[in-house]
């Protein structure tokens, strides 16, 4: 993850700030992934859609921006972005 986020700064030539999983692929069962993009640098992900879905979804998960409490397990104990 690191490798791709430098590879794609060094070919923009711009920091690159977020990241999204394939189909929304970050849920309930995955929340580590928040650390590991956060360790790798990324600034926010866009990788949980706060639906229900067959393939992909939480629907539990806040409707607009936020930042997980990295002291809760579950993404929904969130505070709001400042």
């Amino acid at each position: 993850m690191t490798r791709t986020k430098a590879l794609l700064e060094d070919l923009g030539g711009v920091a690159v700030q977020g990241y999204r999983a394939a189909s929304y692929s970050i849920g309930a069962g995955n929340l580590w992934a928040l650390a590991e993009l956060e360790q790798a640098g990324y600034r926010y992900s866009s990788s949980i859609y706060p639906i229900r879905h067959d393939l992909y979804g939480m629907p539990e998960a806040p409707r607009f921006a936020f930042q997980p409490d990295k002291r809760a397990q579950h993404c929904w104990k969130c505070r709001s972005p400042r």
